[in-house]
């Protein structure tokens, strides 16, 4: 055909890279690298980060990188993971990927019970500069009812599970004289029985903005 050339492309490649080595006094290191090369090269995933094991099914993990923040189990899926073709529209308003530190916590003898919490930079992922020197808070808690954790997927078959989760965060963005405060609270279900599964999410957020000489702005 004229004008026509020879050739393929990849819609999408996502390369995924991923390590562990143990350390001493019961220690392990991991790494965690994933890469979109559509429509152009940038990094998704970057983290390292060490896990401790304790006694009665107890773990500690300390990210440190660009990864998800914890918030909205819709947004925490990956891409791979999903039923439909497109995440819900409830993930847009969740933060997404940011730079930050991340620790998980399972508590000793409550292995039904994680508890996740983060300090993001919160300008966004592949963002190094904080402009106004304010960090986004974020948190989740998440209860697995019979004892275990199902996968963190859409259209799970496997064993049966139920978790339920609530998830809480806060971050203030600055433009100019213009001050944003934004506040996420959400709650979530999502469970697994003999093939049948599925997930229910509420998610709310609330924006306050303010400019200078606006009492908001004023210390207490």
């Amino acid at each position: 055909v004229q004008d026509d050339t020879n050739g393929f492309r990849f819609a999408r490649v996502r390369p995924m890279i991923r390590a562990k080595t143990p350390l001493p006094n019961g220690l392990e290191f991991g790494a965690f690298f994933e890469f979109e090369f559509q429509p152009t090269f940038q990094l998704v995933d970057g983290f390292v980060g060490v896990t401790k094991k304790f006694d009665k099914n107890s773990v500690l993990v300390v990210d440190v990188g660009q990864m998800r923040v914890p918030i909205s189990r819709q947004q925490l899926l990956s891409d791979s993971r999903i039923a439909f073709v497109d995440k819900a529209q409830l993930a847009s308003i969740a933060p997404r990927r940011d730079l930050g530190a991340r620790v998980t916590f399972v508590p000793p003898g409550l292995r039904q019970l994680k508890v996740i919490a983060g300090l993001f930079n919160g300008e966004g992922p592949n963002q190094i500069e904080n402009i106004n020197q304010k960090f986004l808070y974020a948190g989740r808690v998440e209860a697995n009812v019979l004892g275990h954790e199902g996968a963190l997927a859409e259209s799970n078959f496997g064993d049966a599970f139920l978790t339920i989760a609530g998830s809480a965060g806060f971050n203030k963005l600055t433009n100019g004289d213009r001050t944003e405060t934004v506040k996420f609270f959400g709650a979530d279900i999502a469970g697994a029985y003999k093939g049948l599964s599925g997930t229910f999410e509420y998610l709310v957020v609330k924006h306050t903005l303010a400019t200078v000489g606006d009492p908001l702005l004023l210390p207490p």
